[in-house]
């Protein structure tokens, strides 16, 4: 059965959507038992060789979808607190302290040797005091911000910022308060030594600088490469012990009452360790090779095969697995970039323009709003092609006459220029080529019947 127009959009692939290359172009329902026949062993090795790329794509989409909540639609709709925490500008500032801190904890560890805050140089206790009234602020006007305040402690970077405040808290001013306290009272049983441990408080305030991941995508990409081949690289690891204990156990036998073997593998732990270490990271191979190699030959060869199985084979799959996740997941995120930036654009444009207020978008509403200087410019930043857009409106509302936002958006980035065209794309397009070439001859068929009837009713006057 011949697929509408405006299916064709639906099935196109997204940039977050995984495409699937196990589709076969088939011409019509006779043709499927041949090519079924034909081409099932390839379409399966296909889908097993790409099966692996696709579901490492679906759960870095469904990582990002995961934690792509944004915390400011959980503030209130009006009041001072809100407006501050959405301002870009705080979010600057709030950044740009906790670089200064970060930088600061740096100059306090070598610079400053007292072991308690109140005892140090002045600038370092004005500093310390400052950073704390700061933190403190910035967590209370988030705090205000949210609508339910419950939301807050569901909130997880609320949570650790509120853990850290109460730390900072407690080591610059409560347990200033003690120390002094004790030191007017009985000084002679005040030991300095506990408050000094208070100062491993300072190493907690580092967990802030997570937060400035979010304004280097990189170093994003390279720790949520590290979550998603986490299981990849499990597994190659067990294959590496499997082959350190394997060796082990045989240099462990071979080597008994030798002199490489009293040195290196006298037991199977050493052996191991042995292997590890030296086989592995290369410390004093040289050495050991020359000694297995005095002492016989074989055990040369053989610690020479454990060296192209181990760190040069194990471990470069290693180094390629990380790269085909970091390949994946920068394709992704980029994606995920691109597709965030052009709904957030088209929002606040179409915001401005909407005429019935009803937040979807019409074809009357869409020319109005590829007019839009802006919005032309967002569509070029996001590589999406706009005469094509202008040109196949058809193919974006599909025989409807109006699209939420959110639709709209999905089916304005099918036509990035970007997008992979898959078998699927293919077949869709051959088969809307075919429904219009049937319009086509159906048109045809009737305007050839109607001359026919004509020339008969022409031949009849005769």
């Amino acid at each position: 059965m011949p697929v509408a127009r405006g299916d064709l959009v639906q099935e196109i692939k997204l940039p977050n959507q995984p495409f699937d290359d196990g589709v076969i172009f088939r011409s019509d329902s006779e043709d499927t038992s041949e090519s079924e026949e034909d081409h099932g062993e390839d379409g399966q090795h296909g889908v097993r060789r790409r099966s692996g790329v696709l579901d490492m794509k679906r759960r870095l989409q469904h990582m990002l979808a995961s934690s792509s909540t944004n915390v400011a639609d959980l503030y209130h709709s009006t009041g001072c607190a809100q407006r501050i925490a959405r301002h870009a500008w705080f979010d600057i500032v709030v950044m740009s302290a906790i670089a200064l801190n970060s930088v600061w904890l740096g100059i306090d560890a070598a610079f400053n040797d007292s072991d308690v805050l109140i005892q140090t140089d002045p600038i370092f206790l004005v500093v310390e005091n400052l950073f704390c009234i700061f933190f403190v602020i910035e967590l209370s006007i988030r705090f205000g911000a949210y609508e339910k305040k419950t939301s807050a402690f569901r909130d997880i970077e609320w949570v650790v910022d509120l853990v850290l405040v109460i730390l900072m808290v407690l080591e610059i001013w409560a347990l200033a308060i003690i120390q002094l306290a004790l030191e007017s009272t009985t000084p002679s049983t005040f030991n300095p030594a506990f408050l000094r441990l208070t100062r491993i408080f300072k190493f907690f305030r580092m967990v802030r600088l997570v937060r400035l991941l979010r304004y280097m995508p990189e170093v994003i990409i390279l720790v949520k490469g590290l979550g998603v081949a986490s299981r990849s690289v499990f597994f190659t690891l067990c294959m590496l012990g499997l082959l350190i204990y394997v060796y082990g156990i045989a240099f462990k036998h071979l080597c008994k009452d030798t002199n490489v073997g009293s040195v290196y593998f006298q037991t199977l732990s050493q052996s191991m360790f042995t292997l590890f270490y030296s086989g592995c990271f290369f410390d004093g191979i040289s050495m050991l090779a020359e000694m297995m190699f005095a002492e016989s030959f074989i055990f040369g060869i053989l610690l020479m095969s454990f060296l192209l199985l181990a760190p040069l084979t194990v471990m470069n799959m290693l180094v390629g697995v990380l790269v085909q996740v970091l390949q994946v997941l920068s394709q992704v995120e980029n994606d995920a970039i691109t597709t965030a930036f052009l709904h957030e654009q088209t929002r606040k444009i179409f915001a401005a323009m909407d005429l019935n207020n009803d937040g979807n978008v019409d074809v009357e509403e869409f020319a109005k709003l590829v007019k839009q200087p802006n919005m032309v410019k967002a569509l070029h930043e996001a590589d999406i092609d706009v005469p094509a857009l202008i040109n196949e409106v058809d193919l974006i509302f599909g025989g409807q006459e109006r699209l939420g936002l959110d639709e709209f958006v999905t089916q304005i980035q099918a036509f990035r220029r970007t997008n992979q065209v898959t078998i699927k794309d293919l077949l869709q397009f051959r088969l809307m080529v075919r429904k219009d070439t049937e319009e086509v001859l159906r048109a045809q068929n009737k305007t050839l019947q109607k001359s026919v009837r004509r020339a008969n009713k022409f031949n009849r006057l005769k």
